[in-house]
């Protein structure tokens, strides 16, 4: 009986676990609809999000290290990892899976047509998913066109 408990015991924790490892804090401001698209994709995807809006975005992405190059229009924390921008939920699956060491998280720069969130009808384009890394360097971790890994 004793080592059911136990196998229950960490069963449950282990659930605790995966459930807090999902947990997606997006700062975003008050009048970007695409953050909240981008929001409600993550959701529908298995994230557990929380919204924050702010009118201090430029200073939240100081704060965590991201460099102009790297920008979008929203940044959200989860574990400890950033993910700015429009980034497919799959990536953001791959970086927690991983757990590179020597990276602060992952970025699609700026606001390309067609990624999750930015779909307005017109044709997808292709870009990259970055891999951002503590000395400031990146690489490419993924390429996508709208939805879609390319690559």
């Amino acid at each position: 009986m004793k080592l059911l408990n136990i196998i229950f015991i960490l069963l449950f924790a282990n659930i605790l676990y995966a459930d807090s490892n999902k947990e997606l804090i997006i700062y975003e401001s008050p009048t970007c609809g695409c953050c909240a698209f981008w929001g409600d994709y993550m959701s529908k995807n298995g994230f557990d999000v929380k919204e924050v809006k702010t009118n201090d975005i430029l200073n939240i992405k100081s704060k965590y290290g991201i460099r102009p190059e790297y920008m979008s229009c929203h940044t959200a924390v989860i574990g400890d990892y950033i993910i700015e921008g429009h980034v497919p939920y799959g990536e953001v699956e791959r970086l927690l899976a991983e757990k590179p060491q020597n990276a602060i998280g992952i970025s699609t720069p700026g606001m390309p047509q067609g990624s999750p969130g930015m779909e307005q009808g017109m044709e997808d384009e292709i870009y990259d998913v970055l891999i951002l890394y503590k000395d400031g360097t990146s690489e490419v971790y993924a390429t996508y066109k709208g939805k879609t890994k390319a690559f």
